[in-house]
């Protein structure tokens, strides 16, 4: 019972500092703290409150785009969801919308 307690603990404190930053940061500037915690190995990827700052939407829009179908791609590491920059760009150009083409009537047959 004490481990399953320290891990919930120790993960709540996680989710607070994360939470505390986004709250402080101005900017974006947390995005930055975070990378710097991550390294280089994961330098090309964002967590979803990062994706949301940068695009400026709530983080709860990004995790609908996730569950619409052809929603955004991410990738699963225990329980981050995690974006690649560049898959999320092709996605974003993906949904390029284009006005229709203005539809022209049939010439009408005069009697």
């Amino acid at each position: 019972m004490d481990k399953k307690y320290e891990r919930a603990k120790a993960r709540h404190e996680h989710l607070n500092a994360e939470t505390a930053i986004a709250a402080n940061s101005e900017d974006g500037a947390h995005a930055s703290e975070t990378k710097k915690r991550r390294g280089d190995l994961l330098s090309n990827y964002l967590n979803r409150i990062e994706l949301a700052d940068e695009l400026g939407v709530k983080p709860r829009t990004v995790s609908e785009w996730v569950k619409m179908p052809n929603g955004l791609p991410y990738s699963k590491v225990g329980r981050a969801y995690l974006f690649n920059r560049e898959r999320v760009l092709a996605w974003i150009d993906a949904r390029n919308m284009q006005r229709n083409p203005v539809k022209q009537r049939p010439a009408r047959a005069r009697p």
